[in-house]
């Protein structure tokens, strides 16, 4: 009891001290008042900017977060969590993923078509029916039929309208190595006895076309002939297909050439055109390209035909007891569909309403190419020589 009045003393005293250190009430702040009304005209309009502007940053923050993709992230992240820890009891039995959730499940499926090219596309790939261009055709290559021509194509005789060369110019550059090593019954390991470098396609028929028989067999390799069509179908190059994955729809271009007489006319890169539409339409994804890094004129090639450097890749193979540091150039179906237009117009290609077009303009217009035009022309030359005869008459009158 004793306590509690002793407390009640305390408590007022204190009161008291507050109200004696209050100030007046002539000196206190009135109490603020917010009449909507009664705001003057320059302070409503501050205060509408700035709600405006508080209003614009919100919405290009949110627009921000949607379009760069964060807030899409952020909302699959927080449902892989929640999937993470409340199915976890669930997937425990999925023997597919070993009882969790890959990554790989986060992305979307290959469309059909792809799934269904992996699995039917073989190891060799051939063309049945030759592809047609505008100067060239590309066909599979059939040793009884191409070896000849192709043998003469590069092993430095005067072809065509050029003299004789180098064979070095078409072989220099081009892998001529095999992986193993020729079985003794093969014809071909009389002529590897001192080692695969002893190898060379331009010195006979014989050896050119036991060298491409013995690379398709090892390598797994797929040639193709580059036909001309102005020299009634003379083959004139060739193309290797290389290291061919179908189930990663995945394929190497290498050895690409052509016989000196046709270097400049754009015939390898219509080849290359060819053969790339080709490849996209069974369902590749992903061509390649690789060469000597020093072998600056294929670079450029493969670039002007639309492939993307990539990498250099060191020291990554033996060739000719040497190093060879590789460049690696990729071209992908999805580069393919603005690629393809840019490599036709390169290799010369017209467009169908051009070629309409210009046949119309270079028609003649001098000449009369119809009856009309001729019976006018006839009335004019009629019109001239009777004026001729009638000023000869006259002058035969005065005389």
């Amino acid at each position: 009891m004793k306590q509690f009045i002793l407390s009640l003393v305390l408590s007022g005293l204190v009161g008291i001290g507050r109200v004696a250190a209050a100030p007046p009430r002539d000196m206190m702040m009135p109490p603020m008042q917010f009449d909507l009304y009664n705001i003057k005209t320059p302070q409503l309009i501050g205060i509408i900017v700035g709600c405006c502007v508080f209003a614009i940053t919100i919405a290009v923050v949110i627009y921000l977060l949607i379009a760069s993709g964060t807030l899409q992230r952020a909302l699959t992240e927080l449902a892989n969590d929640g999937l993470s820890t409340s199915a976890g009891a669930a997937n425990s039995g999925n023997k597919k993923n070993g009882g969790f959730l890959s990554p790989y499940d986060e992305q979307p499926e290959l469309y059909d078509h792809l799934l269904t090219a992996r699995t039917q596309l073989p190891q060799i790939l051939d063309i049945d029916t030759p592809l047609k261009g505008e100067k060239v055709i590309l066909r599979s290559y059939r040793a009884e039929k191409d070896a000849k021509m192709l043998f003469e194509a590069s092993n430095g005789s005067a072809q065509y309208h050029e003299s004789a060369y180098d064979p070095g110019r078409v072989w220099g550059w081009c892998n001529l190595e095999l992986l193993q090593p020729v079985p003794v019954a093969d014809p071909l390991q009389q002529l590897l006895a001192l080692g695969y470098e002893d190898v060379h396609p331009w010195e006979s028929q014989t050896t050119f076309q036991l060298y491409f028989d013995t690379i398709k067999k090892q390598r797994q390799c797929s040639l193709f002939t580059i036909v001309d069509q102005e020299f009634a179908g003379k083959a004139i190059g060739m193309v290797v297909l290389s290291r061919n994955e179908p189930a990663n729809l995945s394929v190497n271009i290498e050895n690409v050439w052509i016989t000196p007489a046709f270097h400049g006319s754009k015939k390898a890169h219509e080849a290359v055109l060819l053969l790339l539409s080709h490849l996209f339409e069974r369902g590749y994804r992903r061509v390649t390209a690789m060469m000597d890094e020093r072998y600056v004129s294929a670079r450029k090639f493969f670039m002007r035909c639309g492939f993307l450097y990539e990498a250099t890749l060191r020291k990554h193979q033996i060739l000719r007891q040497r190093n060879c540091n590789t460049a690696l150039y990729s071209l992908v179906n999805s580069d393919w569909v603005d690629g393809e237009g840019k490599l036709q117009r390169l290799c010369g290609w017209p467009k169908k309403k051009k070629v309409v077009a210009t046949e119309e303009v270079a028609a003649p217009t001098t000449k009369p190419t119809s009856a009309s035009g001729a019976m006018a022309a006839g009335e004019k030359k009629n019109k001239k020589t009777k004026t001729k005869n009638k000023n000869k008459d006259k002058h035969q009158k005065k005389n």
